[in-house]
């Protein structure tokens, strides 16, 4: 089915996907914070971050692909979405620098 300008409009009846298994993500979720946590605890500072950054934007797709249900919207939608994602990188890489500036003995 197309408008009047020939974009695609998707049919409901026809275009269900249903849904992801929530519960599966949930737990990845869960896990992949639990290792995050951990890392802190077993790790030097440096590593430990590098590895909580890596983690998180795991997490992240995790979340777009399941819980927003990016896997099933067309190729334009994953540009966006690839967009964020270095967005969030480079205000990762921006604050690195105030993380990392603080070491574990003057928090305390």
């Amino acid at each position: 089915m197309e408008d009047k300008i020939g974009i695609e409009i998707p049919d409901p009846k026809t275009d269900y996907h249903g849904h992801p298994p929530y519960g599966n993500v949930y737990l990845k979720l869960l896990l992949l914070f639990g290792i995050s946590v951990l890392c802190g605890y077993l790790f030097s500072p440096m590593i430990a971050i590098a590895i909580i950054f890596f983690i998180a934007i795991i997490q992240a797709g995790l979340v777009l692909k399941n819980f927003m249900h990016i896997k099933y919207e067309p190729f334009l939608i994953w540009i966006v979405a690839i967009a964020i994602l270095f967005t969030l990188f480079m205000f990762l890489f921006g604050v690195y620098t105030d993380i990392t500036a603080i070491t574990r003995d003057v928090v305390k």
